[in-house]
């Protein structure tokens, strides 16, 4: 097999620097280098996500609930004629029954 790199270095003048020669170790080294630095990544996120959590947010408070006053939950009816489910403030009635629109309302007394 042809190695792709050099089998020397050269570093400065006199140093000279071996490099590893061309095996399946090179492959599997440059796999445990990737796999290395995810784990230090991840560490890293991990050490991010709790200082993030453990100071205090900076976001300002929502005023917009505070100052709106809680609207009571209205009643559902059931419309005669359609079985459509409409707030009873917003209902037609008529003797006990309630219907979704004027026009319900009249087909459902001709209907009687």
């Amino acid at each position: 097999m042809i190695c792709p790199w050099p089998h020397k270095a050269h570093i400065g003048f006199t140093k000279t620097l071996m490099v590893v020669s061309c095996s399946s170790n090179r492959n599997e080294l440059t796999a445990m280098s990737i796999l290395r630095m995810l784990l230090w990544f991840f560490i890293g996120w991990l050490i991010y996500r709790f200082i993030r959590q453990s100071l205090p947010s900076n976001k300002p408070t929502n005023t917009h609930s505070a100052t709106k006053p809680t609207q009571a939950i209205e009643q559902m009816v059931r419309c005669q004629v359609c079985d459509l489910h409409v707030p009873q403030t917003e209902a037609i009635e008529d003797h006990g029954r309630y219907y979704c629109s004027e026009d319900h309302r009249r087909r459902d007394q001709q209907a009687s």
